[in-house]
């Protein structure tokens, strides 16, 4: 698939597991058993697309990636009712108030500044529609993590934005706001993955 999300580090040893945990945390983030239309933004190798498929028959893909025909491809090999465009999270090109939930993992990490993607994404969704952030965690444990799994990675030009900045702008959007940790009992300190799940207001 993709460069930005490479499907063959799914199944290596260790990274792989690090690699479909958070996803794991981030589905499961999701409150309800069904949704009429979801947005996953930035989706990569299209590898959460079928789960997606299985909470609404209406989901929506975006990615930066200049080439997404394998994602395409992808998507009409396992006969998914999934759309796929190449968009940018700080310029979404769909209608306010139009998704039921919006999930994006392993995206906003990689922007200098979050606030106009977090602002995007809370525009599309109606009233009452559920957000999910999934960030790596910035700190000690994950630096030696990221050293062990990918020693080719920078983090500190690959990671531009902590997880605490997102929280931050979300807190401006909603006071229904829970997080979620992987590995699910470690305190933040000690945390190598963070799942925000977001609200927004009713009315």
């Amino acid at each position: 698939m993709n460069d930005g999300d490479p499907l063959r580090l799914y199944y290596r040893p260790l990274i792989g597991w690090f690699y479909r945990k958070r996803l794991d945390l981030g589905l499961s983030a999701l409150a309800k058993p069904r949704y009429q239309r979801i947005l996953d933004v930035g989706c990569g190798s299209g590898i959460m697309l079928p789960s997606l498929s299985g909470l609404s028959k209406q989901v929506v893909a975006l990615d930066l990636a200049q080439n997404l025909v394998q994602v395409k491809s992808f998507v009409e090999d396992n006969q998914l009712s999934v759309s796929v465009a190449t968009a940018d999270v700080t310029r979404i090109p769909m209608s306010s108030n139009s998704f039921d939930a919006v999930i994006s993992l392993s995206v906003l990490e990689h922007l200098p500044e979050i606030k106009s993607a977090i602002q995007e994404c809370m525009r599309v969704l109606k009233p009452g529609g559920e957000l999910v952030i999934g960030m790596p965690a910035v700190n000690i444990w994950m630096n030696r993590a990221l050293q062990i799994l990918a020693p080719k990675l920078n983090m500190d030009e690959e990671h531009l934005s902590p997880p605490s900045e997102a929280i931050c702008e979300l807190q401006k959007y909603s006071t229904s706001i829970r997080l979620y940790r992987l590995p699910k009992i470690s305190p933040q300190a000690m945390s190598l993955y963070t799942v925000m799940w977001c609200q927004k207001p009713k009315y």
